[in-house]
């Protein structure tokens, strides 16, 4: 169990390769095939515009569903319906490719993980770019070099796939143009999603405390349910700003489609300097500032079990171990299960407009 959660968030720090950036706007497709001691265990699909989950798919229900209101809209059910019987045979294909890794790397115990995620990201412009990567265990297997036309391998149970697959000099054209159409799909759903991304969620934020063993406290600057993502969270001394301040990776989504995120300070236990929260946001008409407040809101000290979990603990790690035990479940939650894909010489723009 403890493999797959690593694995999972693992998966989670590769796809943030390919990052959110305001202004721009991107659709990717990912799956996640899982086997244990070389026994079918699960299979994952979903997919995304920015950060808006639109639908998912798991091998236990065999049923693509729509997790965006919107898409309703966007798209008719043949789509689903279409996609649904896609994804089933996904499924097997990336088992196959996952199995075949294995035997490659004599790995047949064990839990063992091949993801992907293809898609296109929109920029200012009008400029695009395109990405198709696999992940095998969470590290980088192989993916498509769109400049040089050639598809590279990251590791050396990569090298025969990549040999066949660069010697299909038209496949690789073909390839490219179907992952192009991808871009379609960003700007056809960019209206149905504008009013997602437009919406304006204010950031609640608390400040908390953990002391420390070596006579040190940690103070930890918590903020959530704000929308959009974009946050600008640091820590002032005094009135000043110090070098503590989020970095873009720290913010997480959360299950409703706002965020959250945590920034952390270390000081010593007995310091009288003041030291305060800054979050500036867009949905805020002023910056909100939060004063430690020494004391208020102590989390317990280490070793000191309340059988609660504590909030010092980094969040994403919590998240991550949350959703993965639930994704253990034959229910396979889609969580922060990220760097998936969802095709394979078919994209979801070929299928869009058939709908």
């Amino acid at each position: 169990m403890h493999s797959l959660l690593l694995l999972m968030l693992l998966g989670s720090v590769c796809a943030q390769e390919v990052p959110f950036v305001p202004g721009n706007h991107s659709v990717r497709y990912f799956t996640t095939a899982i086997i244990a001691d070389s026994r079918f265990l699960g299979f994952l699909a979903t997919d995304y515009f920015d950060d808006i989950m639109l639908g998912w798919y798991d091998s236990h229900a065999e049923v693509l569903e729509p997790r965006a209101l919107w898409m309703k809209q966007a798209v008719g059910p043949i789509y689903w319906q279409q996609n649904a019987q896609f994804l089933r045979g996904q499924q097997h294909t990336s088992v196959t490719v996952l199995l075949d890794i294995m035997k490659q790397t004599n790995q047949t115990k064990g839990v063992h993980t091949y993801q992907t995620v293809e898609g296109c990201e929109v920029r200012d412009q009008n400029t695009t770019f395109v990405f198709f990567r696999t992940a095998f265990d969470g590290a980088d297997f192989l993916y498509i070099n769109t400049d040089t036309m050639k598809w590279v391998a990251e590791m050396p149970e990569a090298e025969e796939i990549v040999q066949a697959r660069n010697a299909n000099k038209m496949g690789i054209q073909q390839f490219l143009r179907d992952l192009s159409k991808v871009c379609d799909d960003v700007r056809y759903l960019l209206p149905f999603a504008n009013q997602t991304l437009q919406r304006k969620d204010k950031p609640s934020v608390r400040v908390t405390e953990r002391k420390l063993p070596n006579d040190s406290t940690t103070l930890y600057c918590h903020a959530y349910g704000f929308h959009p993502r974009r946050v600008e969270m640091k820590w002032l001394k005094s009135g000043a700003e110090t070098q503590a301040k989020l970095e873009p990776e720290q913010i997480l989504p959360n299950p409703d489609g706002t965020y959250q995120a945590i920034v952390s300070l270390n000081v010593t236990a007995k310091t009288q300097d003041d030291y305060s929260c800054l979050v500036q946001h867009s949905s805020l008409e002023k910056d909100k500032i939060m004063l430690w407040e020494r004391g208020l809101m102590l989390l317990p000290e280490p070793g000191k079990d309340t059988g609660t979990a504590q909030p010092g603990l980094p969040i994403g790690g919590i998240i991550g171990v949350v959703l993965a035990l639930v994704g253990l479940v034959f229910g396979l939650t889609l969580g922060l299960v990220s760097w998936q894909k969802w095709r394979q010489a078919e994209t979801l723009g070929e299928r869009f407009f058939n709908t």
